[in-house]
């Protein structure tokens, strides 16, 4: 190494490589290839681009190697000759751009996997709805609700980074439109529980089901009437809610 910049530096961990043989001093780079580049390059006078190379680096003083990704050209410096008489090396550290790529592929693949499971959820509340319904009306009224609740449902789970809905907040959704504000015709109590996406969709269904039966023949059916909903949870290795 005759010269090294501020950028290399942070990216090798700040070791100190001036006047060492690039073998001494990243030994880490051993079985990497990034040895055999260069005396390739060195030997055929011919530069070698590197696009997206994976490279692990100790950057820090312990035994543990870091993955990082670089952009980078060795270039051979000629002599009066027309010899390599060394190399420039010009590179950048791309590990961010690679991680932001790759969870952008990660959501495309949720995505296309999400748009899957609905679609077969759709599916089932089409059948079920048609089996159930006594008229084209009560048909359109049933589906039409139903698509609601699990529109709802996909909501909170889009804005939740974690791709989670809570028991509380599906309840909420569903609940909302039979209560008078007061907060006495509608009670929700229980702990904070959080549902993963399959458990969030089945859950929502079943909740604007229940709801809409209290609507039609249970206490909602009566401006006087309540609900409560109360929930608790039990167990630890496996957990359940009641």
């Amino acid at each position: 190494f005759e010269f090294t910049n501020a950028s290399y530096s942070r990216l090798i961990g700040r070791r100190d490589v001036i006047g060492k043989a690039i073998r001494k001093a990243l030994p880490e780079l051993a079985d990497q290839r990034f040895f055999d580049l260069l005396d390739q390059v060195y030997a055929s006078g011919e530069p070698f681009v590197g696009r997206r190379l994976p490279v692990f680096l100790q950057a820090q003083p312990t035994n543990q190697t870091e993955r990082r990704y670089v952009d980078f050209v060795y270039q051979p410096i000629l002599d009066k000759a027309g010899k390599p008489s060394g190399i420039f090396v010009e590179g950048s550290d791309v590990t961010d751009h690679v991680h932001t790529e790759e969870s952008q592929q990660l959501l495309i693949r949720e995505l296309h996997h999400r748009v899957k499971n609905t679609l077969a959820t759709v599916q089932g509340i089409l059948g079920a709805t048609a089996r159930s319904a006594l008229n084209i009306t009560d048909f359109h009224e049933a589906f039409a609700g139903r698509l609601i609740s699990l529109g709802k449902t996909h909501t909170v789970l889009t804005e939740s980074q974690r791709q989670e809905a809570s028991i509380h907040e599906l309840l909420r959704l569903e609940l909302e439109p039979y209560d008078d504000g007061t907060g006495h015709r509608i009670k929700l109590d229980g702990p904070d529980v959080r549902l993963p996406v399959t458990l969030a969709v089945l859950v929502g269904l079943a909740f604007h089901e229940l709801a809409t039966n209290a609507a039609k023949y249970g206490a909602l059916s009566d401006l006087a009437g309540t609900l409560e909903v109360n929930w608790a949870v039990d167990g630890e290795a496996e957990r359940r809610v009641h």
